[in-house]
């Protein structure tokens, strides 16, 4: 019996699931995954928190969220997500981070596209998606390129993490094809 939802060249994909929370938490307290993430836990179990966070995500139907596996071995490689979805005005904003031992293998680009694909079956008037980076991720800046998002701009400043001020670089992408 095939466990995934999606599948791709070498990937598998599920919608994450409880079981998921200590993949969770071995990655978002791995300050290599972290370092260009805009988050912030107030607890001592972020697998825990990022899981609430993703539940009332899924539960206003705004989300789409699916972990990752390497079809090989089965291995959890990361999460790939649409979240922030407004029907109003048919877009979303894409999200996706690795474990480190998966980095550098294309898992990313495979990953979103796959998630691009499964997101405009769950809301077929997906037409605009977003994705905020910072501008030091060159590493995610080349997977959004390759998905064909275009740099829409650059927010001087937007954020403040660890008592430095950064930049921020808005990205999107128009998936329906118009």
């Amino acid at each position: 019996m095939n466990p995934y939802a999606h599948q791709s060249d070498r990937l598998g994909y599920r919608p994450v699931a409880e079981t998921d929370i200590p993949h969770l938490h071995t990655a978002l307290t791995d300050p290599r995954v972290i370092e260009y993430m805009s988050i912030r836990f107030t607890t001592q179990e972020p697998g825990r928190e990022q899981w609430d966070w993703y539940q009332s995500q899924l539960s206003a139907g705004t989300a789409l969220f699916l972990s990752v596996f390497r079809q090989s071995d089965h291995a959890f490689c990361g999460v790939c997500s649409l979240y922030y979805y407004d029907a109003g005005n048919c877009h979303a904003e894409l999200g996706y981070w690795l474990l480190p031992e998966y980095w550098g293998m294309g898992y990313a680009l495979e990953a979103c596209k796959v998630t691009l694909a499964a997101a405009r079956q769950q809301w077929p008037e997906l037409h605009r998606v977003e994705a905020i980076i910072e501008s030091e991720h060159g590493a995610s800046r080349k997977v959004l390129e390759k998905c064909g998002f275009a740099l829409e701009g650059v927010l001087r400043e937007a954020e403040l993490k660890q008592g430095k001020w950064i930049d921020l670089e808005v990205w999107a992408g128009v998936v329906d094809g118009r």
